[in-house]
C-alpha cells in the first residue's frame, strides 16, 4: 500500500548499482571529506550540504513502508519530514545556501545564484523518495556528483561551467523525466495513494504522513474540519461535487459513457472527504478515480518566489526538445490512459489560495536572459498544447467544490487549455 515500486520495478532495476554506488560516494562527501581552508573551502561546504540533503532522501527511502510507519510516532514522522525541509524553513533560509542571496554571499555574485537553483533542484528526490522511484532519484544523485567533479578542481569556475554542465545533465534524463511526469499526473492504474485514501482511518492525523507531502499546521486544521463533520454533511459534500461532474457532461453535450476515469485533486488534509468522492464517482457514475494532485502548503513562500524561474536558467533548446518529443510518444502509445479521461473533479479551501500574501523574490536570484526565457516559455506553450490535444476538454467535464464555503452551482465549461493550470 505505501508502494510504488511495483510500476517502477523494471527502471529501479536498472538504476541500483548506480544508486547505491551514489550513496556511497555521497556518504563520502557528506561524513568523511576533509576541507580545507582555501579558495574551494566554500564549494565543499556547499556540496557537503547538498549531499546531506540527498542523504536524507536516501534514508526515508530505504525505511518507507507500512511496517516502519505503523512502528514511528508522530514525533518521529514530524523529524523526518524536518531533516528534509530544514533548510528551507523561515528560522533556517536565511543562512541556507538554497537561499540565493546567501548563496551569492559566500560562493560569490556570480556562481552562488546558480548553485542555489540546482540545490533546489534537488528536491525532487523528496517525492522520488516516498514514492520509492529510485532511478529518479539517480538521475538527480548523478547530477550532483559530476557538478561536484567540477566544484572540486583547484582553480576559479564559471557560470558558463556549471550552465553547460547542467544542461547536458539534463538532457540525458529529459525523456525520461517527461515520461515519469505523465504518468505520475494521469496514469489511473497508479493505485498506491488512492489505496491509502480509502483504506485508513482519517481522524487521526498521523495519517498525513503517509502520503508524502509536507505536512503544515494548516493541513492539520483541514484535517480536524473534516473530523468535526457528519458522515451525512460528508456525503452532501462529496455528492455536490460529483453531480456537478456529472451535469458537465449533459451541460456541454457530450457523451459521459465514452469516459470512465475521473482524476482528484485537492488540498491535504481533506482525505475524508476524497475517500467519499471517491466512493461516490464508483457507486453513481460508474467512474474510476485517481489522485492527479494533492495541494501541500508551501514550506516557505519566500523560497518558492526565488525559485519561480530556476528551471529557464537550467535547461536548453535541445532537453526542452527532448521533453515534449518523450511527450507526444508517451501519450501516443499510452491510448488507454488518453482515451478513458473523462475530466477532473476539483477541491478547493480559500483559505489555502488567500492566506500566503505575495512575495517579493531575493534580487540575487538566479534570472534567465531573454533567450533562456523565450526557450522556457516556448517549451511551456508546447506542453500545454500537448495536453490539449490529447485530453480535450470539449470532450470532458470539470467540476470545483469549495470546502468549507460550497459553491451554488459548481462550473462545468472550461475554456480549452485553461483546465491543465487549475
Amino acid at each position: 500500500m505505501f508502494d510504488d515500486q511495483y510500476y517502477y520495478k523494471l527502471l529501479n532495476a536498472r538504476a541500483d548499482a548506480r544508486y547505491y554506488k551514489e550513496r556511497e560516494q555521497l556518504e563520502w562527501i557528506a561524513k568523511e571529506m576533509k576541507i580545507h581552508k582555501g579558495p574551494k573551502e566554500a564549494r565543499m561546504r556547499y556540496a557537503r550540504s547538498v549531499a546531506q540533503f540527498l542523504l536524507s532522501c536516501i534514508d526515508i527511502e530505504q525505511k518507507w513502508g507500512e511496517e516502519y510507519f505503523c512502528l514511528a510516532s508522530e514525533e518521529q514522522l514530524k523529524h523526518d519530514q524536518e531533516r528534509l525541509y530544514t533548510e528551507i524553513m523561515p528560522e533556517r533560509y536565511v543562512r541556507s545556501i538554497w537561499n540565493p542571496s546567501f548563496a551569492a554571499k559566500v560562493l560569490g555574485a556570480d556562481c552562488g545564484p546558480i548553485l542555489s537553483a540546482v540545490a533546489a533542484s534537488m528536491f525532487e528526490n523528496i517525492v522520488s523518495a516516498y514514492r520509492h522511484m529510485r532511478f529518479a532519484m539517480h538521475w538527480n544523485q548523478e547530477m550532483f556528483l559530476n557538478l561536484f567533479q567540477l566544484l572540486n578542481q583547484d582553480r576559479k569556475i564559471s557560470v558558463e561551467e556549471i550552465r553547460e554542465l547542467m544542461n547536458s545533465q539534463y538532457e540525458r534524463c529529459a525523456k525520461e523525466k517527461m515520461a515519469v511526469y505523465l504518468h505520475i499526473k494521469y496514469d489511473f492504474q497508479n493505485r498506491t495513494r488512492k489505496d491509502i485514501i480509502e483504506t485508513l482511518d482519517w481522524s487521526d492525523p498521523i495519517n498525513l504522513y503517509t502520503l508524502g507531502c509536507y505536512v503544515s499546521e494548516d493541513a492539520r486544521r483541514r484535517s480536524d474540519y473534516m473530523k468535526s463533520l457528519s458522515d451525512e454533511q460528508i456525503h452532501t459534500m462529496a455528492d455536490q461535487l460529483v453531480q456537478d461532474f456529472r451535469r458537465g457532461f449533459f451541460q456541454g453535450g457530450r457523451d459521459i459513457l465514452a469516459k470512465r476515469v475521473v482524476g482528484i485533486c485537492y488540498p491535504l488534509g481533506m482525505e475524508r472527504l476524497v475517500r467519499e468522492v471517491i466512493q461516490l464517482f464508483r457507486s453513481e457514475i460508474h467512474y474510476i478515480s485517481y489522485i492527479m494532485r494533492i495541494d501541500a502548503d508551501p514550506v516557505n513562500p519566500q523560497y518558492d518566489a526565488d525559485h519561480a524561474n530556476d528551471m529557464a536558467c537550467l535547461v536548453d533548446e535541445l532537453c526542452c526538445k527532448e521533453a515534449l518529443d518523450s511527450g507526444l510518444n508517451e501519450l501516443q502509445v499510452n491510448a488507454e490512459m488518453v482515451d478513458a479521461a473523462g475530466g477532473y473533479a476539483v477541491i478547493i479551501d480559500p483559505l489555502q489560495k488567500t492566506a500566503v500574501a505575495p512575495v517579493e523574490p531575493s534580487s540575487d536570484r538566479v534570472v534567465p536572459d531573454e533567450t533562456q526565457k523565450a526557450i522556457y516559455e516556448g517549451f511551456q506553450n508546447g506542453y500545454a498544447s500537448l495536453i490539449n490535444k490529447f485530453f480535450s476538454a470539449s470532450t470532458m467535464s470539470h467540476a470545483e467544490l469549495e470546502v468549507p464555503v460550497q459553491l451554488s452551482e459548481a462550473r462545468t465549461e472550461v475554456p480549452e487549455g485553461e483546465y491543465e493550470n487549475v
